[in-house]
């Protein structure tokens, strides 16, 4: 029997409500349990936790490098053991709207490589796929269009970023 299993096992045993069994790409499974007016969320995983918790919520990290099951049968008896997280903290005015301009400024990007993904011919998507579908390969398409190298290769290559 799995982690997972035999911990569901021993929830169900000590009153514990599954209120949602969610994986992550990487194959990490997140169990959410009330009970009550208690929440308690224990993370199965391989490798250590790369988000912080939710705000208000107890989790419990299962991995080689964190808690192991035997502290989640514990936690699951007592929850209070595991702190409840206060999460991250609030964001002030000046980080609200640096978010709120970074939202505008994606947007505005993605309206204009697509406008420019509607105009290119198909000799600058072959172009871009002989010289091998590469930051180069976009640059040099670019330079020649008079525009800049990241917009360009988000154009030829759907909206995928230039990252270096």
């Amino acid at each position: 029997m799995n982690a997972a299993d035999r911990i569901l096992r021993r929830a169900e045993t000590l009153g514990w409500e599954l209120a949602r069994h969610s994986f992550a790409q990487t194959g990490t499974q997140y169990l959410l349990f009330e009970r009550a007016d208690e929440h308690l969320q224990i993370r199965i995983a391989d490798h250590m936790e790369c988000y912080p918790p939710q705000r208000g919520i107890r989790q419990l990290s299962i991995s080689p490098h964190e808690s192991d099951i035997e502290v989640a049968f514990e936690a699951l008896a007592d929850p209070k053991i595991v702190p409840v997280s206060q999460g991250a903290a609030p964001l002030d005015a000046n980080q609200i709207e640096t978010l709120r301009d970074q939202r505008a400024h994606a947007a505005s990007f993605k309206v204009r490589w697509q406008e420019l993904r509607a105009g290119l011919a198909q000799p600058d998507f072959d172009e871009f796929l002989a010289h091998g579908k590469n930051r180069p390969a976009a640059r040099a398409i670019a330079e020649r269009l008079g525009l800049g190298a990241g917009l360009v290769y988000a154009a030829l290559t759907n909206g995928r970023k230039w990252t270096k």
